[in-house]
């Protein structure tokens, strides 16, 4: 059995837990995409689960084969590729009967073409995790500037270039649960992070009066 990621572990027991019942739930022998997967944590324990096939999408190759260098499975392949252009994400992922999204969305410029991506696909499963920097942000109406880093920090991952700005919008839970359901999921299970709000970092909050921001965290196990 592969060691259990340190990305994971950084997570809290709850969300942990709401992994283990997802991942538990998902049948084997399917075939899995792992939508911006970072180092790949979450598409190996399906493949630890007999996965059939994982396909791993992301910007950036570098940090997946650092953390893979001694993975003991062949039955995967890494796609480099821009996961916010819907057509060429699509075509990754229209066969899979699986879908994983963790840690992208909420850095996502365009959020909603990749869940129409999604849910134009053929997926049964769907695990979905996101964020959101501001809990005053409200849904999709007001896209906000926001300085993305590259560092060891488990919220801000990101893949834009170092010390760049882009403009975002940051989907809620209510947002993405109306979404997912208005285009035939189920919600089998959900994680709202509603009690441990994360101060954003000092060096990302921004002037003084954004130091005072707080994150929520949520996530899907959907089905159809």
């Amino acid at each position: 059995m592969l060691t259990e990621a340190r990305h994971l572990d950084s997570y809290s027991g709850d969300f942990r837990r709401f992994i283990t019942r997802s991942f538990d739930s998902i049948p084997s022998n399917l075939l899995v995409a792992d939508l911006a997967c970072g180092n790949g944590w979450a598409g190996k324990r399906l493949i630890e689960r007999n996965a059939q096939f994982v396909d791993f999408l992301d910007i950036r190759q570098e940090w997946f084969n650092n953390a893979n260098a001694n993975l003991e499975f062949s039955n995967y392949k890494f796609h480099q590729c821009n996961i916010e252009d819907e057509v060429i994400l699509l075509e990754k992922i229209i066969n899979a009967d699986v879908i994983l999204y963790f840690g992208h969305l909420y850095h996502s410029i365009d959020p909603t073409s990749i869940l129409k991506a999604i849910c134009k696909s053929n997926a049964r499963y769907i695990v979905l995790e996101s964020k959101i920097s501001d809990v005053n942000t409200p849904d999709l109406d007001k896209p906000k500037i926001l300085t993305h880093y590259e560092d060891t920090t488990p919220y801000y991952n990101a893949w834009s270039e170092s010390g760049s700005t882009i403009e975002v919008s940051q989907p809620t839970f209510a947002f993405t649960k109306k979404f997912l359901e208005d285009t035939g999921w189920t919600i089998v299970d959900s994680y709202f992070n509603a009690s441990e709000y994360i101060p954003l970092p000092n060096r990302i909050a921004g002037p003084a009066e954004d130091k005072n921001k707080q994150m929520q965290q949520f996530a899907f196990y959907a089905v159809r």
